[in-house]
């Protein structure tokens, strides 16, 4: 694949998760190119336009903890890490009750699992308290999108059941 198709891929995807109602911002791998990153998260076309004229090949990031519509609720993502972070999912699963099912990415290195919440949640990275290698991203927090290409080299796809 040329780069000028990556190229408009990664800008017609950008356009494709904005038209959903997420936030985006274009990533250097997992960092943020805008100055203020996730605070900058936008939906609006122009300002994809001109970030994706800049940043050709930029990843997508997905801006979590803002309010999904009226009745959706906030975006909260939990990020789970190797064959630790499913470990720890599983045990808490048999602790707190299973998770609902729900769109999930693959990463290059586990799975993000996506959540309306009824109320905004914070990020919370994992400590040693049954929660290990897993992170929960919400207000001020973003995700690598679906699409975009892990620093191994492999893509975050969207997982289908």
């Amino acid at each position: 694949m040329s780069s000028t198709n990556t190229e408009q891929t990664m800008h017609q995807q950008a356009h494709t998760i904005a038209a959903t109602g997420l936030q985006i911002i274009p990533l250097n791998g997992k960092i943020p190119l805008t100055k203020n990153g996730s605070k900058d998260a936008t939906t609006k076309a122009a300002t994809i336009d001109y970030w994706w004229g800049q940043w050709k090949t930029a990843n997508i990031g997905i801006a979590t903890g803002h309010e999904l519509g009226s009745a959706a609720g906030y975006l909260t993502v939990i990020d789970v890490d190797g064959d630790a972070g499913s470990k720890s999912l599983a045990g808490l699963a048999k602790t707190l009750g299973l998770l609902p099912t729900t769109m999930t990415v693959k990463t290059g290195n586990g799975y993000h699992l996506y959540y309306a919440t009824p109320s905004p949640v914070r990020n919370f990275q994992s400590r040693k308290d049954g929660w290990d290698n897993i992170d929960v991203r919400g207000t001020g927090g973003y995700v690598v999108a679906a699409g975009s290409t892990h620093e191994s080299g492999s893509a975050y796809t969207l997982f289908v059941d």
